[in-house]
């Protein structure tokens, strides 16, 4: 090895002792009775300094300070770094734009494709337009007569407006979803933040417009996902902003999901931790307007693969869970995950 004394790299090795027996036999030949230049010695210095406090055993107090500093920078459960604080509506904008994109990708095959319900991608955005019909009225931009008895079964209230245009062509179709997707979004982005706080009745409930959003932004992103699956597509995960806001309602939805697949939280409380860009850790109580205790069980998994779960795209068995606690809780929460039946 052709070594260099001069050379600054091949002086630290030097000093690090990191050189073979030949090659410190050829540096020390090359010196020839020199003095090593002097940040040889001051590394020496500095490694023996490193060597005598690394044999020293650390104060008892340090791990506590040190957890203590770190927890004071970043909170528990905080993200490194965190991704932009989306509004709602632009959530909801951002969702419409990219199905549309895709479907302006969709050769006339791939709208004749079988997805869900029995319905095509031509059906399938039928439903959706349905959908946007009935969120227009109750944003006020319309007039809609509804079958009131229906109006709490999301699926059953667009199953005649499906039938209805099923021998539409597809370039009605998408031009009825564009008029009224672009309807929609222009009166959302007329809004202000303090618009999202605002209530809104949807579907029976009464709940805020931010929530209905976000909802919403579950609802054709899961669809969306419908459409490239049917069409061998691959899947397009939301951006980092879109899936925190997912995922912050997805997680404190689960006591309500528990209860409408007929599971008792018990009064317990799971930590859901959610990796990947947007996730997030949350200790979540397991019953209704309940404040969380000790979690009873930690369940590690990442933040798409929870959307889908709470989308029902995803059963628990297939998902790569990490599971340490309870078990049989653990488990009894990845059912009750399910809360957005898009």
């Amino acid at each position: 090895m052709d070594l260099n004394p001069g050379s600054t790299d091949d002086l630290a090795a030097f000093a690090l002792d990191a050189l073979e027996t030949s090659e410190l036999k050829a540096v020390e030949a090359r010196l020839d009775g020199q003095r090593p230049l002097p940040e040889v010695d001051a590394w020496r210095q500095t490694l023996g300094e490193v060597a005598t406090l690394a044999a020293e055993e650390p104060p008892s107090s340090l791990r506590d300070r040190a957890l203590s500093s770190a927890t004071a920078r970043r909170p528990f459960g905080s993200a490194l770094h965190p991704p932009e604080d989306l509004p709602a509506n632009e959530a909801f904008i951002r969702t419409v734009d990219a199905l549309d994109r895709l479907l302006s990708e969709l050769s006339p095959e791939d709208w004749s494709a079988p997805t869900i319900e029995g319905w095509t991608v031509k059906g399938l955005i039928v439903h959706l337009v349905a959908v946007e019909e009935y969120f227009g009225r109750q944003l006020g931009l319309w007039p809609l007569e509804i079958d009131e008895a229906l109006e709490a079964d999301h699926l059953g209230m667009t199953r005649a407006f499906v039938a209805a245009w099923s021998d539409r062509p597809v370039r009605e179709v998408l031009a009825r979803w564009r008029e009224r997707t672009g309807a929609i979004t222009s009166h959302l982005r007329s809004l202000d933040r303090a618009a999202g706080r605002e209530p809104i009745r949807f579907h029976f409930l009464e709940t805020s417009l931010s929530t209905v959003l976000i909802t919403r932004v579950f609802e054709i992103w899961t669809h969306d996902e419908d459409i490239r699956r049917a069409t061998g597509r691959p899947s397009a995960p939301p951006e980092a902003a879109r899936l925190r806001r997912m995922s912050r309602i997805a997680v404190p939805s689960l006591p309500f999901g528990m209860a409408m697949s007929g599971l008792e939280g018990g009064g317990r409380t799971v930590r859901i931790v959610l990796t990947g860009a947007g996730g997030g850790t949350w200790d979540q109580a397991l019953d209704l307007d309940t404040a969380p205790g000790d979690p009873e069980a930690t369940v590690v998994l990442d933040v798409v693969d929870y959307c889908r779960l709470a989308a029902r795209r995803v059963s628990p068995d297939q998902l790569d869970a990490v599971i340490d606690g309870d078990r049989e809780l653990a488990q009894r929460v990845l059912v009750g995950a399910g809360v957005f039946s898009a």
